[in-house]
């Protein structure tokens, strides 16, 4: 029976709980406790029941110790004496590893990284924290809204002192200097900060900033898009991503919304490209604006991170979207993102849904302009053909006095919505103070 010992660490109730396993026989000195290890007895089922509500960090850090003891305890093997060969009959190949299992190759990673005494200095982004059951903050840090290459950022209650909130550090461009380690239950890389410093926001938002201003001449009022409508729809142009065999979630959502007509493959002229390449759509855009057989073109996706949607307001796709020939309403993301390629749309649907509804009122609505303005041309033609010039004087002013009473009812709704603001200003100053 192999025995060795572990000096203290991690929190008391950790502490405890440790003292309180099959293997260790514990004991307390000068108020700390010494931790007797019976190596041949350690239950990894044991460890993984019992500490599992505690801190990632302490729990690793524990399972790497007993490791380390095991390691150590082993006897190394004798050298062996090996024949040399002739140059001639050596192998080529070297020698094969056995294949670990997954969990024990991660795990390896995760063993060698450990004891990495290298300190890191790096700038990049941190988006998405949270906070942790000790009060510490967990981040995702990456650079330039790059989500295909990230790390895990680790920010301890102590590095943090009275700056506690997330909302100080989420978004933030940070330089932060900490040690590295392998995360082996996300398989990813995680970087535990001994100190950290705000630099900027992060460059999603900066970008975003610069982009608001080259962009402003193509940005059309809320009141242009609401009254913004399609006259004789017979076809559909769609831009959007995946394949004819497996199209993105918006597309699939938008083109099972359309109306029936509308969606029938000789009406619906459709584009597949890679949704984050901003020259594909732009080329799809051109294609369907060349080949003239639609009179509305729809760009759909559904939602993503703010950083995957980030290109959606880059200001070449703002201008093409502004510029096309054939009106383009736009269906990305949800309601609350920001994105300026919707401000340049003729119309946004804010989601791929809304966008086939639009598409939808304005197939419907169609039919009911061409009853009014036939109906307008029956009722002229009759009142041109009977009656008389006095009778057209008398319409003409009771049009006019209809007008002037519509007029006074506005101005009167205006005035009671300044009043209906004052008021809500006036209770937002009470409730404040």
């Amino acid at each position: 029976m192999v025995k060795e010992k572990i000096r203290q660490f991690g929190s008391e109730d950790f502490r405890r709980t440790v003292s309180q396993l099959s293997f260790v026989n514990a004991r307390k000195f000068n108020g700390e406790w010494r931790w007797g290890i019976d190596l041949e007895k350690i239950d990894q089922a044991e460890i993984q029941n019992k500490l599992a509500t505690f801190p990632e960090d302490d729990v690793q850090h524990w399972k790497n110790l007993l490791k380390k003891l095991l390691r150590e305890s082993t006897p190394a093997e004798p050298p062996q004496r090996v024949q040399e060969e002739p140059a001639a009959y050596k192998a080529a190949a070297p020698a094969e590893v056995p294949a670990n299992s997954f969990d024990a190759f991660i795990q390896k990673i995760a063993d060698q990284q450990h004891d990495n005494p290298t300190v890191y200095t790096v700038i990049g982004d941190i988006i998405n924290g949270y906070t942790c059951k000790d009060g510490s903050f967990l981040f995702t840090m990456l650079d330039h809204h790059n989500d295909r290459q990230t790390i895990d950022l680790f920010l301890p209650v102590k590095l943090l002192g009275k700056e506690n909130t997330l909302d100080l550090w989420n978004n933030m461009r940070v330089k932060v200097s900490g040690k590295a380690c392998f995360n082996s239950f996300h398989a990813n890389i995680k970087l535990n900060a001994y100190s950290i410093e705000r630099l900027d926001v992060c460059s999603r938002q900066k970008e975003q900033e610069e982009y608001k201003k080259v962009c402003k001449p193509y940005r059309r009022s809320l009141q242009e898009q609401w009254n913004f409508t399609i006259d004789n729809i017979t076809d559909v142009g769609l831009i959007t991503g995946g394949s004819e065999t497996s199209p993105i979630q918006g597309a699939s959502d938008f083109i099972k919304r359309l109306n029936k007509n509308l969606k029938d493959p000789q009406h619906l002229h459709i584009e597949y490209v890679k949704m984050s390449d901003i020259e594909e759509i732009m080329s799809a855009l051109d294609r369907l604006n060349a080949a003239k057989t639609c009179q509305v073109i729809a760009i759909v996706r559904g939602g993503g991170s703010p950083e995957a949607l980030a290109c959606y307001s880059n200001p070449q796709l703002v201008k093409a979207i502004y510029e096309s020939p054939i009106p383009v309403i736009t269906g990305i993301g949800h309601n609350t993102d920001d994105l300026l390629c919707k401000q340049a749309a003729r119309y946004n649907g804010q989601t791929p849904t809304g966008a086939a509804d639009f598409i939808n009122r304005q197939y419907c609505l169609q039919y009911s302009r061409q009853r009014d303005r036939y109906q307008a041309k029956t009722e002229y033609r009759r009142i041109a053909a009977n009656a008389t010039k006095d009778d057209l004087l008398a319409e003409n002013d009771a049009l006019i006095t209809e007008l002037q009473f519509v007029r006074q009812e506005n101005q009167l709704l205006q005035q009671k919505i300044d009043e209906l603001k004052h008021r809500s200003l006036i209770s937002r100053i009470f409730n404040l103070g």
